[in-house]
């Protein structure tokens, strides 16, 4: 794998000793400026003085634990958060956590032990969200969506608040498979929402569904999966806003 990637600050917060080493080591190896913590009360003194890239939080520490400190530093209103992004690593798989967790706000999760492939693609995509990989602005047509409705305005409003209201829970749950390494599942979601993308007349998100759907048939470039997963989430986004506006001239 190619080592060239945007430079960046991080901060992670782990306090397995060996983890932070390994992890430590790998950051600083592909351009990041890294600063190491061992502990929630930490992070929050480190984030009041200092802004970031990206904070690697792991979700059981001493003192403070992640999903803490994770509420501690949305409470406080530090404007060095507003473009941080957060990533979790946790050894914990149970649905409960996992849920508290999507309640939370939390979005991007790792499971542990890293995979340093994992962690570097993800990484990669989280430096690179806002750049030009992901544009701000997305194309989209109303025209399949017209076809079908028989340009009923009511119900095309109706099917666009289904996308909205549904695209972003998918999309968690494709995180949470990949946390889960359930692949199956994954799969099987990924081939269901294809059909979502369609209808809203998003074709360049349908063609990253069916790409990642191909390479879960053969069990390729499995380390990009999370990755591509966050991208997929990104755009959806605009897509969203864009459909909003669409919504409005009907």
């Amino acid at each position: 794998m190619a080592r060239s990637i945007k430079s960046g600050k991080i901060l992670l917060a782990e306090d397995n000793m060996i983890s932070q080493k390994f992890m430590g080591t790998l950051l600083s190896q592909w351009g990041y400026e890294v600063t190491l913590v061992g502990n929630g009360r930490a992070v929050l003194e480190e984030v009041k003085q200092n802004a970031f890239d990206i904070l690697i939080l792991d979700y059981q520490m001493p003192e403070m634990d992640g999903l803490a400190t994770y509420k501690s530093l949305r409470a406080e209103g530090n404007r060095n958060i507003d473009n941080m992004q957060i990533v979790f690593l946790t050894g914990e798989t149970s649905v409960p956590v996992l849920n508290e967790l999507k309640i939370s706000g939390v979005n991007y999760f790792l499971r542990k032990p890293i995979q340093k492939e994992v962690l570097f693609s993800t990484l990669t995509e989280l430096m690179n969200m806002g750049g030009v990989q992901s544009p701000k602005t997305v194309s989209t047509s109303t025209v399949y969506l017209k076809n079908i409705t028989n340009s009923n305005p009511q119900l095309m409003k109706e099917i666009i608040d289904i996308f909205i209201e549904e695209a972003p829970k998918f999309l968690f749950k494709m995180k949470t498979y990949c946390l889960l390494e359930d692949w199956k599942s994954l799969k099987s979601l990924v081939h269901k929402t294809k059909a979502n993308y369609t209808y809203v007349g998003s074709m360049k998100q349908k063609e990253l569904l069916t790409e990642l759907e191909f390479d879960l048939e053969f069990m390729t470039s499995t380390e990009t999966f999370m990755a591509r997963i966050i991208r997929l989430e990104e755009i959806t986004q605009n897509v969203i806003d864009s459909l909003e506006k669409k919504k409005r001239n009907l």
